[in-house]
């Protein structure tokens, strides 16, 4: 009865909080057929970007002409800074930051969901005589990218970028410039 009790409440707080599994039926149907446009296909964000789409029930193809939109993410970069260590003595803060654009085209090229870039930064403190290695940017580049991944699903399943409903019926006006 206990354990009963503490499924229900554990279930009510993720509800009460908004929290919910993902969901392939969250992504649009216009959005099941895609064709990915990445940088580097070889990199270990791209790999996590297929599967992610998969485990999304997407279908990938391997042209941009077997797709009703290509979902491009290019730009991809991981920065971070190189703040001055002047002594050991002094705990010193590194900040990472991932950037990626992600934007959707039809087959014609024409966008049909405008640029965004998704960012996403880690601060990491090292302490007094501590060592800080190389190993580290890798660990933290691979917790960036997860990050990266999971707002590129939150853009891909958002209303106002699903082609069809958002930017592709009401595309951003343009201001000129004076």
């Amino acid at each position: 009865m206990k354990k009963l009790l503490l499924v229900v409440l554990l279930a009510l707080s993720c509800v009460s909080c908004y929290w919910h599994l993902r969901n392939p039926n969250e992504v649009p149907p216009q959005l099941k057929v895609l064709y990915l446009d990445a940088d580097n296909v070889d990199s270990h964000f791209y790999l996590q970007l297929v599967n992610l789409l998969k485990s999304m029930q997407i279908t990938l193809v391997k042209t941009p002409q077997q797709a009703p939109y290509t979902l491009h993410a290019y730009h991809y970069s991981l920065e971070h800074n190189n703040p001055i260590v002047v002594t050991t003595n002094v705990a010193i803060t590194y900040t990472y930051t991932l950037l990626v654009t992600v934007s959707i085209t039809d087959p014609g090229g024409k966008i049909v969901v405008p640029p965004h870039t998704v960012m996403t930064t880690r601060d990491v403190t090292v302490n007094t005589n501590q060592i800080f290695t190389i190993n580290t940017t890798s660990i933290f580049q691979e917790e960036l990218q997860r990050e990266a991944i999971d707002l590129i699903y939150y853009w891909l399943t958002a209303k106002a970028n699903q082609p069809g409903i958002g930017y592709a019926t009401h595309p951003p006006t343009a201001h000129p410039t004076p």
